[in-house]
């Protein structure tokens, strides 16, 4: 025999009791995960255990939710991430430039004087063969 079940006002739900049939549906959102309430959710809501009303309502709440800020934060993590890599590459990059450009500078000075000892040298040399 199928269960008949009243026609309820809005804000009101179905309650499978011999004393009232209708009852009000501040249960449901005591409940957490539920949303607003109507007289379908709730009937809904009422119809399964609490533990699996719960359950079946925080996982609707799951997929029903729009990106939040974590999962926008993600991208952009990898993004500055990225940049922080790349700003060290360039960073270390004109850092050795920098220190090559100095050993190079020395080592010219170095040579530049060893060439005019040398140079020196020779003129010495020659000026006592001369």
């Amino acid at each position: 025999m199928p269960t008949i079940v009243p026609t309820c006002p809005e804000g009101m739900a179905f309650e499978p009791d011999p004393v009232s049939d209708c009852m009000s549906c501040g249960l449901c959102v005591q409940f957490p995960n539920t949303g607003i309430c109507s007289t379908q959710k709730c009937i809904d809501f009422l119809r399964k255990p609490v533990t699996e009303a719960l359950q079946s309502s925080t996982q609707k709440w799951i997929t029903d939710i729009t990106p939040t800020e974590q999962t926008v934060w993600v991208p952009v993590w990898i993004v500055a991430v990225c940049l922080g890599i790349l700003l060290v590459v360039v960073v270390g990059a004109v850092v050795w430039a920098v220190c090559l450009r100095k050993k190079k500078q020395q080592a010219e000075v170095i040579l530049g004087n060893h060439e005019s000892k040398t140079l020196n040298i020779f003129d010495n040399i020659a000026s006592i063969v001369i």
